[in-house]
């Protein structure tokens, strides 16, 4: 799990990104976030990184607010991406 402290647009699209990327999402804006992330038995971190926003999901993204992530344990300061239908946001 992991809490958002901090989070804001950078004015791009994932079509600015990837134009090859799933056509469904490639109207979805890009943000910058610093999440403060916890895993079961380890200390919490912190990691900053740029993830594509479902549009339905863009007026829940506030400081504060709990999204659900996929941590590479062998990398966990730079591999975590947010799972956007496990989060408990609408």
């Amino acid at each position: 799990m992991a809490v958002i402290a901090s989070a804001q647009p950078l004015g791009k699209t994932v079509r600015d990104i990837d134009p090859s990327a799933d056509a469904d999402t490639l109207n979805d804006p890009m943000w910058l976030f610093t999440l403060d992330v916890t895993l079961a038995g380890q200390p919490p971190f912190q990691v900053t990184l740029r993830h594509q926003v479902p549009l339905a999901k863009v007026t829940s993204i506030v400081p504060s607010v709990k999204l659900a992530v996929a941590v590479d344990p062998a990398r966990p300061n730079e591999e975590v991406a947010v799972d956007w239908d496990r989060s408990p946001i609408s």
